[in-house]
């Protein structure tokens, strides 16, 4: 039977990439079958959502998506 995986070490808050204001954890999606667990993150300034996968995510500035 497999074990549980560890919990992860807490972490300083993560900083928005907009307004520079801390980002709380608002939602953790469980992993399902293949898919990972996805944590949502909210800016208590400007309300900024952020879901990551891997914290180590946060440090990373997320790009846009645009169709020339």
């Amino acid at each position: 039977m497999p074990s549980k995986p560890k919990a992860a070490k807490k972490s300083a808050a993560p900083k928005c990439e907009i307004c520079a204001g801390l980002m709380i954890l608002k939602r953790v999606i469980p992993a399902a079958h293949i898919f990972p667990e996805l944590k949502t993150y909210q800016c208590r300034v400007c309300g900024n959502l952020r879901t990551v996968e891997h914290e180590a995510e946060l440090a990373i500035p997320e790009v846009a998506n645009v169709a020339a």
